[in-house]
């Protein structure tokens, strides 16, 4: 286990990161292999790799990172997770390339999404997590945002980059599949 601080300005916060939630193996399966993507939106586009932009690699969709891995969870505890999550929103890998990263990247909405008052300055509420308390993150362990633990992919309005695993030094799959992170709280506290 390794304690990490959530947000860096809660500098009282300390929290454990689970670092046996699931086996590498279990989550890619027992081979390791990637396959492309299966659900309706590959089925109904003739050639859903139209505009590959990084044709040589097998672990993205269409060879793009920011389609996500090719393969999404087959095991415990992620597969769940995933299991409602429709990763292009029923359209063809090119057509949610076009809409939601016009200039190359993923474009998010103002404030991180959160609703703003006249002078567009974020509403913010209150929450306390208790002790014993488990939420989770796709994405770096430096980020600001976490969900109740194993809620569903498709509530979280993240894209599906944030499912990639990221390299280690060597260039091998990390330590965290899918860029997955749980967490449990270890003191109370309150933001």
């Amino acid at each position: 286990m390794k304690n990490f601080i959530l947000l860096p300005w809660l500098f009282d916060i300390v929290l454990t990161q689970l670092s046996d939630v699931a086996p590498l193996q279990r989550i890619h399966g027992k081979s390791g292999a990637a396959v492309q993507a299966p659900g309706p939106q590959a089925g109904q586009c003739r050639n859903p790799c139209t505009s590959q932009s990084h044709p040589n690699s097998a672990a993205y969709v269409c060879g793009d990172p920011r389609l996500g891995p090719a393969q999404l969870p087959t095991h415990a505890p992620l597969n769940s997770v995933t299991a409602s999550y429709d990763r292009f929103g029923g359209v063809c890998p090119e057509t949610f390339l076009k809409r939601w990263t016009a200039h190359g990247s993923y474009e998010f909405p103002p404030n991180d999404g959160f609703l703003a008052n006249i002078h567009n300055v974020a509403i913010f509420g209150n929450v306390s997590l208790e002790v014993g308390r488990k939420i989770d993150r796709f994405g770096s362990e430096f980020g600001t945002i976490a969900h109740p633990a194993r809620a569903p992919y498709a509530e979280r309005s993240l894209p599906p980059s944030n499912l990639n695993t990221p390299a280690d030094q060597n260039g091998k799959a990390g330590k965290h599949p899918f860029n997955y992170h749980l967490y449990e709280v270890k003191k109370e506290f309150r933001f």
